[in-house]
């Protein structure tokens, strides 16, 4: 276990405006090398939970942020953010390949944009690789100079989890990507970020309890923008210890 790849939220709060909190002093720590499912109502402050992390949030200004968000120890708010978002991946709920690249272009897109020089050997190596990794590269590798709409939707979300593997991020934030595909893609998707956890730490947003119970290692309960609860899965889907977490899950399931 690498303690430097260990996420700790402290005292963690969003606000949208005054008095009106997304998140309410959330502290917690993810464990390392391990999928942590965040479960949930619609808006009890799962996806808000996500964009903290990943420093989202920054780009609406009328949002604030209290609190600490530690990536190895430093609070990611004295971070350059770029540097954030190379080590904090993260993948939308809508596949949003970039229209104006094609399949090749799309994988590289994030070194284009930090403007991160590399050689053709090396760009040929990073696609065929990350395309690999998300079960693509058979599918397209005669077509990479193909738009990327052209592909199905649940190929677009694997194109756009390559795109964001390319940069090695330490950890992946995944928010619904699999609510826009069919249940073939959606297994395919599951077996990815099964895989994924031994070279990466997942937070995955999820309103499947099925899919949260079979993939996640952790659980992570909130209501109204409060943790209720976070433990391991086998807990958190059998036998909660809180009375809310209990109640969610059986609503769910009936």
């Amino acid at each position: 276990m690498n303690k430097n790849h260990i996420l700790e939220l402290k005292s963690v709060s969003i606000s949208y405006s005054p008095g009106s909190y997304a998140l309410k002093n959330i502290s917690v720590s993810i464990k390392p090398n391990a999928i942590t499912s965040i479960i949930g109502a619609s808006g009890s402050g799962k996806s808000a939970l996500l964009r903290s992390i990943n420093r989202m949030h920054e780009l609406y200004p009328n949002i604030r942020m209290q609190g600490e968000i530690l990536l190895g120890g430093k609070n990611i708010m004295e971070m350059n953010p770029v540097e954030v978002r190379r080590r904090i991946g993260l993948v939308f709920q809508q596949p949003n390949p970039f229209p104006t690249m094609n399949i090749y272009q799309n994988v590289l897109s994030g070194y284009k944009l930090n403007k991160i020089y590399l050689s053709k050997s090396e760009k040929d190596r990073i696609v065929e690789e990350c395309l690999r990794n998300v079960s693509l590269w058979d599918e397209v590798k005669n077509g990479l100079n193909k738009n990327p709409l052209s592909l199905t939707v649940g190929q677009q979300q694997r194109l756009c989890i390559a795109r964001t593997l390319a940069l090695q991020p330490e950890f992946l934030l995944m928010d619904e990507p699999t609510s826009t595909v069919d249940m073939f893609c959606t297994n395919r998707i599951e077996e990815l970020i099964y895989r994924l956890k031994n070279n990466h730490t997942i937070l995955i947003v999820t309103h499947n309890l099925a899919q949260a119970s079979r993939i996640s290692d952790y659980a992570l309960y909130l209501e109204k923008g409060e943790l209720i609860e976070y433990d391991k899965s086998n807990i958190i889907f059998v036998a909660p210890n809180d009375k809310r977490t209990e109640k969610y899950i059986t609503e769910q399931v009936e």
